[in-house]
Parts: structure tokens; C-alpha cells; sequence
């Protein structure tokens, strides 16, 4: 009869394994990683100051389009503010895409309401994104295609807990 403390180690053991091969599975997917990083295009939308005031006109959060180097936290690009969020930037495609291969679009802890589009085409709405999303991008895409990211917030931010594209955007070519 096996004890009951190898028994749970057995059980232990068998997990870390499961997550092992899980995790090698999925990095054996993916054939080549692309950081969509430094300059993005931002436009942002305040649902109001954090004291209930409005923004006065000509203060940097009324619509107006600037950029931002990513990976950036919401709290870095609009602080404690509520609202919504457009970033976009466009990439070329790359050059090494075979029969066979797939472009994925990969966001990390984000930990908002998030509408990611394609060329204006809506992939995929997230209402609370915590872990790691994928998304898939559409065949067949242009030579410089584009993607925006919306996130929003209903509440007050919290610089201890950072939301946004705070890690890095990666564009992922998949084997499928």
C-alpha cells in the first residue's frame, strides 16, 4: 500500500510534468516572435478627472491623437483616469511567411474591457483580460496592415495594479 505522502508527491509530480509538456507543446507552435514595440498612435477619451471636474480644452486628453512609446501602462499615458483608449500602429508583414504559417497578435495582463480590430476588423471583445490573450489575424492581409487595441475603464485607476498594454505587444508566426 503507498503512503499517503508519496501518493500526493506522485500527484505533485505528475502536475509539474503535465505543465511542463503543456508549456513545450506551445512553445514548439511558435516559430518566430516579433515585439511590436516604441511608437504607437493614442487618442484618449476621459470619462471625467478623478474629482469629478471635465478636462478643459486643449489639455492632452481631449481626442487629439499623440504618441506613445510602448509598452506603457494606462497610468503612465493618462493616470488615475477613467475612459477609453485607442492605440493603433501599423506593421509589415513578415517576409519569412510560408504555406502552413498563421499571424497571431498576443496581449499580456492587460486587466480591462479590451476590443482588439485587424484593417478595421473587429477580432475579438474581452470584458476583464487578466492572463495571456491570443488572437488570430485574418487571411489574406495587406502589405502594412493595422491593429487597435481599445481599453476602457469605468473606474478610478490604481497605480499599484497596472492595466493597459503595460507588457509588451507581440505578433506571433504559428505553425499550424
Amino acid at each position: 500500500m503507498i503512503a499517503k505522502e508519496s501518493l500526493i508527491t506522485l500527484i505533485g509530480l505528475n502536475r509539474f510534468y503535465q505543465n511542463r509538456l503543456t508549456k513545450k507543446s506551445i512553445m514548439h507552435s511558435v516559430k518566430h516572435t516579433f515585439r511590436l514595440q516604441g511608437p504607437w498612435k493614442c487618442r484618449f477619451y476621459p470619462l471625467g478627472k478623478p474629482d469629478g471636474s471635465s478636462f478643459a480644452i486643449g489639455e492632452n486628453y481631449n481626442g487629439e491623437e499623440f504618441k506613445v512609446s510602448m509598452p506603457k501602462s494606462w497610468q503612465e499615458i493618462a493616470g488615475e483616469n477613467a475612459g477609453l483608449m485607442k492605440l493603433s500602429r501599423s506593421f509589415h508583414l513578415p517576409s519569412n511567411l510560408e504555406v502552413g504559417d498563421e499571424l497571431f497578435l498576443r496581449l499580456e495582463e492587460v486587466h480591462a474591457k479590451v476590443n482588439v480590430f485587424c484593417v478595421n476588423e473587429l477580432l475579438s471583445q474581452q470584458q476583464e483580460s487578466s492572463e495571456i490573450v491570443v488572437f488570430k489575424l485574418p487571411k489574406p492581409l495587406p502589405a502594412a496592415p493595422s491593429i487597435s487595441i481599445e481599453i476602457s475603464t469605468n473606474e478610478k485607476t490604481d497605480w499599484s495594479n497596472p492595466i493597459g498594454l503595460w507588457k509588451v505587444v507581440s505578433l506571433e508566426i504559428r505553425i499550424t
